[in-house]
């Protein structure tokens, strides 16, 4: 599928075709976070960490961009002029650390990568991992869960003719709005009360805008997909961006469960949404 955003000249240029394929993760909440998808076509479109493509939790691909993606950042030296920015593919997957792979996802993610080697002339030796090329090394942990050998040999498997597709999963835990389950993920900010989520400005506020606390670091996709299941919930546009439509949004759904309505997600609105403390 192509993302919305998807752009009619390539912002930028890569090989044609590309040396390489590096996986990434988006560091997304577990389960399904399609708020991440509008995270990352935003930072294509303002050439931004991101990647050519997106594959969400049950194997579908999505189009961000053609032509150049920032996805690799600083890589060690054997692999400049290879897997970086500038001469490879990045695809991130919708998921994070701890987080099972679903079979479906990763069976998808395999087949893509390996029909895109192969129209590409390239062996499966071209399929790098982020945390392996990432400078200084150590730095990233994505795609976390995954040993790059072991892919290469099957992603070489399917390149050769590969192995029937697996059956689909069982659906993932409902996002926040449902009824608390134990697969629901804890409040992301802590329980001090030093941290919730609300509009950019306020002293403390995680927001989803770029420059806003947490925003600067490698959690920004994450946030982005905590504030859409936020969005969901209480029934607004799920862009991830916590603004003066979330918040006034958030502070109707507080009057009704009988909260402080002031607009603002902390561990207590978060557990009422069906998250977990």
């Amino acid at each position: 599928m192509i993302a919305s955003t998807w752009p009619t000249k390539p912002l930028g240029t890569i090989p044609d075709p590309p040396r390489a394929i590096v996986w990434h993760h988006d560091a997304s909440p577990p389960g399904p976070s399609p708020g991440a998808l509008s995270w990352i076509t935003s930072s294509y479109a303002g050439q931004k960490p991101s990647a050519q493509f997106w594959v969400d939790t049950q194997g579908t691909w999505w189009l961000i961009g053609q032509g150049k993606a920032w996805h690799a950042g600083t890589v060690g030296p054997p692999y400049k002029g290879v897997a970086d920015s500038a001469n490879s593919v990045g695809i991130e997957t919708d998921h994070t650390v701890g987080e099972p792979w679903p079979p479906v996802m990763l069976d998808s993610l395999r087949r893509g990568t390996a029909a895109l080697l192969k129209a590409w002339g390239h062996g499966p030796d071209r399929l790098f991992f982020h945390k392996q090329i990432g400078y200084p090394y150590g730095r990233k942990v994505d795609p976390a869960g995954l040993d790059l050998e072991p892919e290469r040999q099957r992603v070489g498997e399917l390149m050769r003719g590969g192995a029937p597709a697996p059956k689909p999963t069982a659906p993932a835990p409902k996002p926040l709005g449902g009824k608390p389950s134990p697969a629901q993920v804890a409040f992301p900010l802590g329980p001090d009360g030093k941290l919730y989520f609300g509009p950019r400005g306020g002293r403390g506020a995680v927001s989803g805008f770029e420059g806003t606390n947490l925003m600067a670091t490698d959690l920004a996709p994450r946030v982005r997909g905590w504030i859409a299941q936020i969005q969901r919930a209480v029934g607004v546009t799920a862009d991830g961006l916590y603004g003066d439509r979330t918040k006034a949004a958030v502070a109707a759904w507080q009057r009704k469960q009988g909260l402080d309505p002031d607009g603002l997600v902390g561990w207590r609105s978060w557990e009422k949404l069906g998250g977990k403390k």
